[in-house]
Parts: structure tokens; sequence; C-alpha cells
């Protein structure tokens, strides 16, 4: 889901359809979706060889926890890819 829908207050004044999509579309779906993007661009990146990248996105997950100290911390998820699964 696209955070777009919840963010585009104008076009959904003026489009029937765009309203009906912010109306639908929560703060925590838009949430889910921007940490699933997260991990699927450290994914491509680990696979890559792309430290760098690696090194910025996990910058920006901790700045993700740190403005939701309460949530899921998205830097231990990214953590925990770079370990194999327990047996």
């Amino acid at each position: 889901m696209s955070s777009s829908a919840l963010f585009d207050a104008d076009r959904a004044v003026s489009d029937e359809l765009a309203a009906l999509r912010r109306r639908r579309v929560s703060v925590a779906e838009v949430d889910a979706d921007a940490r699933a993007e997260v991990i699927a661009d450290y994914l491509a990146a680990t696979a890559a060889g792309d430290h760098g990248e690696r090194t910025r996105l996990l910058l920006h997950a901790m700045r993700l926890d740190a403005a939701a100290p309460h949530g899921p911390r998205l830097t231990d998820e990214l953590r925990g890819l770079s370990y194999p699964a327990a047996a």
C-alpha cells in the first residue's frame, strides 16, 4: 500500500477515489510498508555486497526506531538477517 494515499490531502479533496483510499489507509499500514521496504532494500544491498548502502539503511532504521521507541526495533530485525536460522 502506498503512503501517498495517506499523505495526499490535496488530491483527496478533489478526487473521490483518492478520498476513499485515504480513509482506508492507516498509519500502521504505512509504517509496515516502510519497514518492509527497508528490509527488502537491506537484503538487496547485502546480496550485492554494497556495505555503504547497508550502513545507510541501518542508520535509517535507527532513526525510525528512535521515532517509535516503544515499537518493534527495525535495527534488530536487520541485524538478525545476518544470523543463520536456529535449527
